[in-house]
């Protein structure tokens, strides 16, 4: 087997070698308990499930309110990025040749 596996109920893993034969079982929560230390150590997030479908939730609300932020003109208005083109038409329609393009 050489590796531990979940039954449903709990963990289960047999290592055998020429030497011993190793048995390894412990419940679901003690797994996640060394699973999330294992994780922490390394810097990533232990969230559960739960937290994690919560969290992308929240991100997802918090681009759309971007989104929408960024929906409305004025915004742009003095935006310095050279990549937005901003034209300014004057009262006669004629564009205004004095601004970036």
């Amino acid at each position: 087997m050489n590796r531990l596996d979940y039954d449903g109920q709990e963990w289960i893993g047999t290592l055998q070698n020429e030497h011993e034969v190793l048995c390894v079982r412990m419940s679901d929560q003690t797994f996640q308990r060394h699973l999330n230390a294992y994780l922490e150590r390394l810097g990533v997030s232990t969230k559960t499930y739960l937290e994690l479908l919560n969290y992308a939730q929240e991100v997802s609300e918090q681009r759309y309110q971007a989104g929408q932020h960024l929906a409305n003109l004025e915004y742009w208005r003095h935006c310095d990025d050279p990549e937005v083109r901003l034209y300014h038409l004057t009262s006669d329609r004629s564009l205004d040749r004095n601004t970036r393009t």
